[in-house]
């Protein structure tokens, strides 16, 4: 443990409240290092914070529970955590089989995946308008599933795309989500996004 200087629980707390919302999670042995208190003492006021509505607990930690007001534009999550969601990516197109029907919902990381099919003899149906320059491959059958475009996801949304998806069926979907919650679920601050990723 680092020697800090002791901190009252609410300086605590307000310090794990700012490495919260700077990083979306927090660990109870890096708090514990960081705040120089033991992790019973971390735990405790996790529980607190969680017991005021303001992050959830996890397994060895916490994660942010506020849930994303806003989205932000596609361009902007296309160039975050780069290396992480190509890693998603290959590792998703590595479940893939040929002669797969994939489901693919909008997103900078579904789009990844679509980057590792080439060379598969697939067919993928998609809201994702990213496949268009992604899917350059001759046995790749893309359909893109129609509807209104919505430029800040990149996507197609509305009544027709939603018409469309729930006539098909695929062997796998993928779908990526603006967040995790374990209270909420996979989460989107966009109704026409969640109408899109649930039919």
């Amino acid at each position: 443990m680092k020697n800090t200087p002791a901190l009252i629980p609410a300086d605590r707390q307000a310090r794990i409240c700012r490495r919260l919302q700077e990083q979306g999670t927090v660990r109870v042995a890096r708090l514990s290092d960081l705040l120089g208190v033991s992790e019973i003492t971390i735990r405790r006021d996790l529980d607190t914070l969680e017991q005021l509505g303001l992050l959830e607990r996890a397994h060895g930690g916490a994660i942010t529970s506020r849930l994303r007001q806003v989205e932000p534009p596609y361009a902007h999550k296309d160039h975050k955590q780069r290396l992480e969601k190509e890693s998603i990516g290959r590792a998703a197109a590595a479940l893939v089989e040929d002669g797969d029907t994939l489901l693919v919902n909008s997103g900078s990381t579904t789009a990844h995946l679509l980057r590792f099919l080439q060379g598969r003899d697939l067919r993928v149906i998609t809201s994702n308008v990213a496949a268009v320059p992604e899917i350059r491959n001759r046995d790749i059958e893309l359909i893109l599933i129609g509807g209104v475009y919505r430029y800040q996801s990149n996507s197609l949304v509305g009544g027709l795309a939603a018409l469309l998806l729930n006539q098909v069926f695929g062997t796998r979907t993928f779908i990526g989500v603006d967040g995790v919650s374990s209270k909420f679920g996979l989460t989107t601050p966009v109704q026409q996004v969640a109408q899109i990723n649930t039919s």
